[in-house]
């Protein structure tokens, strides 16, 4: 009898290999002082590894309501609240002086998010919202999270 731990030990196992066919790209890193724009040769083992336009590798499948793009529901079968209502609502926006955090902290984020920039997706934007309100001829791929009344409709492209 598998016991659930068995089960994820598995899971990972299979998104390890599944990692690893993704990652198989190898090219010819030049020997340059600097790292490049796109993140190739970051790693000169493996090549690919935090790359843009490479694959995320997922340890556990991606859960959509229709088992393709649409976002998951609540066990009762009701839509989830936004995820931006909840982090206006959790999270007090504002000025706030830690002294715990650095401006390491900062720059740690905007590498992250300049990492995600480069991600596939990203150069070909859906018009799924325009002066904050949703456009009504959006495309099938636009999956706008609508938010407070000041902030209407916050652009996501999956």
């Amino acid at each position: 009898m598998q016991t659930n731990w068995h089960k994820f030990i598995a899971r990972i196992y299979h998104a390890f290999l599944s990692l690893q066919q993704v990652l198989s790209y190898h090219s010819n890193c030049p020997n340059a002082p600097y790292r490049t724009f796109d993140g190739t040769c970051n790693n000169l083992q493996n090549p690919s590894w935090g790359a843009a336009n490479t694959l995320f590798a997922r340890l556990i499948p991606a859960k959509y309501s229709d088992g393709k793009s649409q976002p998951p529901l609540a066990k009762d079968g009701s839509e989830l609240p936004s995820a931006r209502l909840l982090s206006v609502e959790v999270f007090e926006e504002g000025v706030q002086n830690s002294p715990e955090f650095s401006l390491l902290n900062m720059q740690f984020g905007q590498i992250v998010a300049h990492d995600m920039a480069l991600t596939r997706g990203v150069r070909d934007q859906v018009p799924c919202c325009a002066n904050g309100r949703l456009q009504p001829n959006r495309g099938s791929d636009c999956f706008a999270i609508l938010c407070l009344p000041r902030i209407l409709c916050f652009l996501f492209e999956e």
